[in-house]
């Protein structure tokens, strides 16, 4: 059996005593905490492979209850991270963005020299309002379930993470949106 040396991060990980805070918070609520490693408590979005990591105080997210608990019982056991971060698995492609070209005819009308046919008008407008109503078919049919789909492809596992004053990330909590 080998015996760690005083190098392993394990154990200086289990050592840290805000790690070890908020381990015990974590088994005497019999919730699972989990040390993710060390690092620096990020100033700014950052993306990393597909990654994003947000300190929680940028993050516009939905948090939901269970969390905010979590937070609440942390800071009410006198216990104090550095800061959260939410980290936001992202999709492995994201879609491109394709610009409507629309064609149409035009023409060119000198100055005060306009004249319009009142059943022109009545007929450009009854077409305007189908293409609206169209439109608004499309919109309700296709965009938005296409936005709503995109918009969960983007946050797919979040994760709540506290970074303590020593840079040991914990894992608080996650939840699937």
């Amino acid at each position: 059996m080998n015996e760690p040396t005083l190098y392993d991060p394990k154990i200086h990980l289990a050592q840290s005593k805000p790690t070890k805070e908020l381990m015990h918070l974590s088994m005497r609520e019999g919730w699972v905490f989990a040390i993710l490693g060390i690092a620096p408590m990020p100033n700014e979005r950052i993306r990393m492979s597909k990654w994003e990591i947000v300190p929680a105080h940028l993050d516009t997210s939905e948090i939901p209850a269970r969390p905010l608990t979590r937070i609440q019982a942390i800071f009410a056991a006198g216990i104090r991270p550095k800061g959260f971060v939410l980290v936001h698995e992202l999709p492995d492609q994201l879609p491109a963005g394709a610009a409507d070209i629309i064609d149409g005819e035009y023409t060119v009308i000198k100055p005060y020299e306009i004249t319009l046919d009142v059943g022109k008008v009545i007929d450009l407008g009854l077409k305007a309002v189908g293409a609206m109503a169209m439109a608004t078919i499309a919109v309700a049919g296709v965009v938005l379930p296409a936005m709503f789909a995109m918009g969960s492809a983007l946050l797919l596992d979040p994760i709540l993470v506290a970074v303590t004053e020593d840079n040991v990330w914990i894992e608080i909590d996650r939840w699937y949106e």
